[in-house]
């Protein structure tokens, strides 16, 4: 016999001992007790007082979260609003962003003219003084 079926075998005979022992064991013990019914009652009463707390916390967190919906509602009507502007008010807004941009990028102009300027004339100046050493 190869050594796969003995343990095979053995395997099953291990598996039908335990079974045969929790059985056995099974029907040795003893039936429980039950318990008074004052105790039931105060257990039933205990079980009873915990779920009713657990349906008020159940329902404050519903109510808190309609009224978070309700507000995120509000919202969203809030922000179509703002987003379905007139085309005119639309083009008002892109011109005086147009003439803002316009004013700065020519202050922007003259500045950069002005600031060359005066470094042209520290190059020229600088040359002149270089000239008269050499």
């Amino acid at each position: 016999m190869s050594v796969e079926v003995i343990s095979a075998i053995a395997a099953i005979s291990v598996g039908a001992a335990v079974s045969f022992i929790g059985e056995y064991f099974k029907k040795k013990k003893k039936p429980e007790e039950t318990p008074e019914l004052n105790v039931r009652v105060i257990e039933l009463t205990k079980s009873l007082s915990q779920s009713t707390s657990l349906i008020a916390e159940i329902q404050e967190e519903i109510k808190r979260r309609h009224d978070l919906v309700t507000k995120l509602k509000n919202d969203t009507e809030h922000y179509e609003t703002i987003s379905k502007l007139k085309e005119k008010e639309i083009e008002a807004v892109a011109q005086l962003l147009k003439g803002i941009v316009s004013n700065d990028s020519k202050n922007s102009f003259y500045k950069g003219v002005l600031v060359n300027f005066i470094f042209f004339v520290m190059g020229v100046g600088a040359s002149y003084a270089i000239s008269q050493i050499i």
